[in-house]
């Protein structure tokens, strides 16, 4: 998906504030739910601007753990998941303090 793409999907009234460090960028979505404080999503600078990484920070630890046992169980590659993503490239899922980053391991360009 690109930021083009995500920027409608999302349905932001206004352009949302970016963070630019060449060579990515990311958008900070503030969301101070029962369960999640925010989400960053991180995209590459180049080309199209794609979608390659979101960073979930939860209010807790325990809370990202028992959402993360849920959806995927036990890691599969170390203390990470790592998966096919159907569409040509690999996923990569973390956990680490209150943080989930599911990150998109796209080719260099």
């Amino acid at each position: 998906m690109t930021y083009a793409q995500f920027y409608k999907v999302k349905g932001f009234e206004k352009m949302p504030t970016l963070t630019k460090h060449a060579p990515t960028f990311k958008i900070v979505e503030k969301i101070d739910g029962e369960q999640i404080k925010n989400v960053a999503y991180h995209f590459k600078a180049k080309g199209e601007e794609p979608f390659y990484k979101m960073i979930i920070e939860y209010n807790d630890a325990e809370t990202m753990r028992s959402y993360v046992n849920s959806q995927y169980g036990h890691p599969n590659n170390d203390s990470e998941w790592s998966f096919d993503s159907k569409e040509g490239f690999q996923m990569a899922i973390a956990a680490t303090g209150n943080k989930l980053i599911i990150e998109a391991l796209l080719p260099i360009e």
